[in-house]
């Protein structure tokens, strides 16, 4: 059963990481800010421990010349996460 990670952000965004925080685990990158194509994690399984947690690294290239804020800028991760008393998943 394949699980996606994946990430998204507005026109600007240059580029995106997904990790776990605490080993560095790379989960996702992209520099497409648009309709990114998600990582499968169908082979590779990661598990992330119920005291670590997820970092999201983003950067923006902004051209027009004033500060953006929420909501004309944003970035956000997404993962299907399951338990690993879920069978296979661990």
């Amino acid at each position: 059963m394949p699980l996606p990670g994946s990430g998204h952000s507005l026109l600007g965004g240059a580029h995106f990481k997904m990790s776990v925080k605490e080993t560095g685990q790379l989960l996702f990158e992209t520099t497409t800010w648009s309709e990114p194509k998600p990582a499968l994690f169908d082979v590779q399984k990661i598990v992330v421990d119920e005291t670590q947690s997820f970092q999201l690294d983003c950067s923006f290239d902004n051209q027009s010349g004033t500060d953006q804020h929420f909501p004309d800028q944003m970035c956000v991760g997404g993962m299907y996460l399951l338990p690993c008393t879920f069978p296979g998943a661990c």
